[in-house]
């Protein structure tokens, strides 16, 4: 099973546009957002394009929350599942996404977690403590640091930083 992950996108669509194009030529499972999608009308676009499960853990620029909880409510965003922080359990790891792994307990998060996913910083980072697996896919948007997103692969355990132009 194989896992994207995304954060920080920011609304910029050119990026999107080019990850979604990538992204179809892979054989992935799931698209996980660690959060600053930003718009309700960003969100529905990226739900437009893609046909997988995608989990969003919200951010702190996601203005739009309680619009896109509502719209779910109403029957759209089918595919998606919304979270302040989100936990799966999947072929038997543990993983757990949110947006600022800096305002909560790390330390609880490592004993709930295999693998931890997260944004804000918009800096892409992959390092381990103890044996949980912390991944930053960095910004799909391309602030401050250049366009980056991850994938993971449950099987193998093993984690891939994707930066553009690169």
């Amino acid at each position: 099973m194989k896992i994207a992950i995304i954060s920080d996108t920011h609304n910029h669509q050119p990026n999107l546009d080019w990850f979604l194009s990538y992204l179809r030529n892979k054989p992935v499972d799931l698209l996980i957002h660690c959060g600053d999608i930003c718009s309700f009308d960003y969100l529905k676009y990226l739900n437009s394009q893609i046909e997988l499960p995608i989990y969003i853990a919200f951010g702190n620029c996601d203005f739009d929350k309680e619009k896109i909880l509502s719209a779910k409510e109403n029957g759209e965003f089918l595919n998606c599942s919304f979270f302040d922080i989100g936990f799966l359990k999947l072929k038997n790891k543990r993983l757990s996404f949110l947006h600022q792994l800096e305002s909560h307990n790390l330390n609880q998060l490592i004993k709930k977690s295999d693998v931890i996913f997260y944004g804000h910083t918009h800096q892409p980072d992959i390092q381990e403590q103890g044996k949980c697996l912390i991944i930053n896919p960095g910004n799909l948007a391309g602030l401050f640091y250049r366009p980056s997103f991850a994938f993971y692969d449950l099987e193998q355990n093993k984690p891939e930083l994707k930066i553009l132009g690169i």
